[in-house]
């Protein structure tokens, strides 16, 4: 199978796998938001975003070097060595969650004035663990680029989280119910990770010996400086904003902030099906030293990535309004400015996903530390001078700002660095067809609503009409090639098959 054939093919198993978790994804933040309120989902959001910060950190730049050198080393076809890399991070990793999970327990007391914080901080400390170790696995399976154990685990996680939070709303336990639920959903999915993982690699032999010296330099190296960079995206794509809302604006604000962020995570989780692909891809062919492979392999992944993405976010932010007023009600209506603004802009930020996948696969990525560090630097600027004014419509711009400026500077240097052209006209093109698909998905709910009177009528049919609205202005445009047509019709064959 081409390099060509064997991403696309992947980016099968990744759709299968994200489709299913985001299905169950969306209903349960739909169920969540319904049963907490403003209020305690404001509280709820700022303890997982607590802990998602901090697994982070833990997590640092190890999961991407487990990918990173196991996509490597396979492509040589030296799984020995791809194995005792991962043996050594995971050994690593379980020593950094344990002591972490113990520290955040014994300080939550410290860390909080308010009972309910404490408590919840105490029982989100041994999330911690499950998570961090979770990642580990899962980054070993996409270096290996073995993406059907990834589908697996999402098959059995998937309902079974929903089915626990759901369960833990109706008993009304509320938010110490749902932090458990959590608990027990991280564990399941670690288990079913690690059952796969072990199974699918048992014909490699364990760790015998420690890594070369200077193999773990380089791997040392590659973690420390992607670590760096790790700590520069949770400010810039991480929601950090969070943070000011906590303390310069009310709970109430983090809640109708986090859900647009979350329905932005929600829908850009479509084109992340193919960019999480990118960073193994990129390393193989680095490996290969294919420097024309790697030029062909950015202007695809960069064209597709348009083509996935634009419609979703331009498309997102014209339903936004009757669609968070149908799936959380009423009282999140506040969340729809910050919605569309970050649907819009994270199209942008999947887009450049290949950009910086690029960076990670050839041993680039210093740049995105040091072009982040300026971002962040002026995202965090933004958030102190918008959040306390304007709440999270000011998270919203301090967040959008600082990605443009990020997928701008990611450009520009590939251009200077590797001498590759940006497909600007290639993408100009998209967005323009996916701004007249928005316009008509306007318009056609708009004409709907108004004659029917039945919102959720309307955003359905336009749903189902939007898609052929956009693959007609692809093709009147000319959007889309031969060889986009060739390669959608081969992956249908072998679907099919």
């Amino acid at each position: 199978m081409s390099s060509k054939m064997r991403l696309a093919s992947n980016t099968f198993y990744n759709l299968i796998n994200t489709a299913f978790a985001g299905v169950f994804g969306l209903a349960t933040s739909i169920i969540v938001a319904r049963a907490l309120g403003s209020t305690l989902l404001g509280e709820y959001s700022y303890i997982l975003w607590l802990i998602g910060i901090l697994t982070l950190i833990i997590n640092a730049g190890t999961p991407m070097a487990v990918t990173k050198y196991i996509a490597e080393y396979a492509g040589k076809n030296d799984l020995t060595t791809a194995r005792n890399i991962f043996a050594a991070i995971l050994k690593l990793e379980i020593t950094a969650s344990i002591i972490t999970s113990l520290i955040v327990a014994s300080l939550s007391y410290h860390w909080a004035s308010e009972t309910l914080r404490k408590n919840l901080l105490l029982l989100s400390s041994i999330n911690i663990i499950p998570i961090v170790l979770a990642r580990v696995y899962y980054s070993a399976a996409a270096g290996f680029q073995k993406y059907q154990i990834l589908v697996k685990a999402s098959l059995i996680t998937s309902p079974i989280q929903f089915m626990l939070i759901a369960l833990t709303l109706f008993s009304g336990y509320s938010v110490s119910g749902l932090i458990m639920a959590n608990i027990i959903g991280s564990t399941l999915n670690l288990f079913i990770l690690w059952y796969f993982v072990k199974r699918e690699f048992k014909e490699i032999p364990e760790q015998t010996s420690p890594l070369e010296i200077s193999l773990k330099k380089r791997v040392t190296k590659y973690s420390l400086s992607v670590s760096g960079i790790i700590l520069i995206d949770a400010i810039i794509w991480q929601k950090s904003e969070v943070f000011f809302l906590e303390r310069f604006s009310t709970v109430e604000e983090i809640a109708f902030y986090s859900l647009a962020f979350t329905l932005g995570y929600m829908a850009m989780q479509i084109p992340a099906v193919f960019s999480s692909l990118l960073i193994p891809y990129f390393s193989e062919i680095h490996g290969q030293k294919d420097s024309k492979g790697l030029e062909i392999g950015y202007i695809n992944s960069t064209r597709y990535l348009a083509l996935i993405s634009f419609p979703i976010g331009i498309g997102g932010a014209v339903i936004s309004a009757p669609l968070i007023e149908l799936a959380y009600g009423k009282e999140y209506l506040s969340a729809v400015i910050p919605a569309q603004m970050i649907l819009i802009f994270n199209a942008f930020g999947a887009v450049s996903r290949a950009s910086s996948s690029i960076l990670y696969g050839t041993e680039e990525q210093s740049f995105i530390l040091k072009w982040g560090s300026i971002v962040a630097i002026f995202n965090i600027l933004l958030d102190l001078t918008m959040i306390p004014k304007y709440g999270a419509v000011g998270a919203s711009i301090a967040n959008s700002s600082a990605q443009m400026a990020g997928v701008v500077g990611g450009v520009i240097y590939i251009n200077k660095e590797f001498g590759i052209n940006y497909p600007l006209k290639a993408v100009i093109k998209v967005f323009i067809s996916s701004i007249i698909m928005g316009i008509g998905a306007y318009i056609v709910y708009s004409t709907l609503n108004k004659y029917m009177g039945f919102a959720s009528l309307s955003l359905t049919i336009t749903l189902l009409l939007s898609p052929f609205l956009y693959i007609f202005t692809l093709w009147l445009i000319g959007a889309i090639n031969a060889e986009d047509r060739k390669l959608i019709y081969t992956l249908l064959t072998r679907t099919k098959s």
